[in-house]
């Protein structure tokens, strides 16, 4: 876990894992884009086994082959192309050629292009869709727009690492690429205090079964010190927050699962019977009815006469995306507005499409 100076959190960075970003904000309160980090994960796992990079190249070749003499509409769905700079296009290069992948041989065949094929392992394709699914699913909740994401990051991490156990059926390569999936999520996802913060602020993942006694005990002092650090605790009479809810929810029952998952079993009850009543101590206490589906910030909203400090802590904290993919979505946006063809758009036009485009 990364340390994070709480005495910054009044304002917290989200960015790439660009060194440039890093050595910027090293002074200031930065989480890294957890789809970034995904991304990397994923992406430098494939060359680890020969096969795999085969298997992968082949299919890029025969995305590129059909697209540049005009075939695609031989095929009932068209193919996918992976971009290195777009997150999950490999899955979705993989998945658009298992679809047709008859289909691709008989036009194959009618070309004599059967060499084409040499290659491409069908069934490790297969393999790999079901192996990286869970990073594609996971990595497109994590980068919501208009819902609360960071406390989803531990969960995933867990459900990711739960997904490279290697059985006794792998393969050989998807062997390979799970050991070294499992060393990259350890050392490409950047996770820090308010990630277990966030997590503990969570319902249904509070009581952090999936973490040592220790670790439990470390996060919640974390709480309480940054109730503290953001004067929180001093102000038990401030107006009660207005948080507006999207009526565009996630994928609920994928995320349920999840939090499901990372709880466990473990009941809900404090470390330490000696410590004093606080608010702190309620929540960890108290059992909890979380309706599946439901707003974080929702939940908060409707509870934050019981729990009025730890409320205004999960507004603060819980407002933080787990991702910077709003952001990157807006530059591709404004690739779209101002082209080649469309060049003399002043800063003041340029500001306002892309408003309405996001609001």
């Amino acid at each position: 876990m990364h340390g994070i100076n709480v005495d910054l959190c009044h304002i917290v960075f989200v960015t790439d894992n660009g060194s440039n970003m890093v050595k910027a904000l090293e002074c200031d309160a930065h989480l890294r884009c957890v789809c970034h980090c995904i991304n990397l994960a994923v992406q430098q796992s494939i060359p680890v086994c020969e096969q795999l990079v085969n298997t992968v190249g082949s299919c890029q070749s025969l995305v590129t082959h059909f697209k540049k003499c005009e075939l695609q509409n031989k095929l009932t769905t068209s193919l996918k192309k992976d971009v290195d700079t777009r997150w999950n296009s490999i899955v979705e290069m993989l998945n658009s050629v298992d679809k047709v992948y008859n289909e691709i041989l008989a036009v194959l065949a009618e070309r004599k292009e059967e060499h084409l094929v040499d290659d491409l392992d069908i069934h490790l394709v297969r393999d790999l869709i079901i192996l990286l699914e869970p990073f594609k699913n996971g990595s497109e909740i994590l980068s919501a727009e208009k819902e609360s994401t960071l406390h989803l990051v531990l969960p995933f991490v867990k459900k990711f690492k739960q997904v490279c156990e290697i059985n006794p059926s792998d393969t050989v390569p998807i062997k390979q690429i799970k050991r070294s999936l499992l060393s990259n999520i350890d050392e490409k996802i950047w996770l820090s205090e308010l990630h277990y913060i966030a997590t503990f602020l969570c319902p249904e993942t509070k009581s952090l079964s999936s973490l040592s006694k220790s670790e439990r005990n470390s996060v919640i002092k974390s709480v309480r010190n940054l109730l503290k650090t953001l004067g929180i605790e001093n102000h038990d009479s401030m107006e009660e927050p207005v948080i507006y809810i999207s009526k565009k929810r996630i994928k609920c029952d994928a995320v349920h699962d999840v939090l499901k998952s990372f709880n466990g079993s473990l009941e809900t009850s404090s470390d330490d019977d000696n410590e004093p009543i606080d608010e702190v101590n309620d929540y960890i206490k108290t059992k909890i009815s979380y309706p599946k589906g439901q707003s974080l910030l929702q939940w908060w909203q409707n509870n934050s006469f019981r729990f009025k400090k730890l409320s205004q802590l999960a507004c603060s904290l819980l407002a933080i995306p787990a991702s910077s993919a709003a952001s990157e979505r807006v530059f591709s946006k404004t690739g779209r507005i101002l082209e080649a063809r469309r060049q003399q758009l002043s800063p003041e036009s340029l500001d306002s499409l892309l408003f309405l485009r996001n609001f």
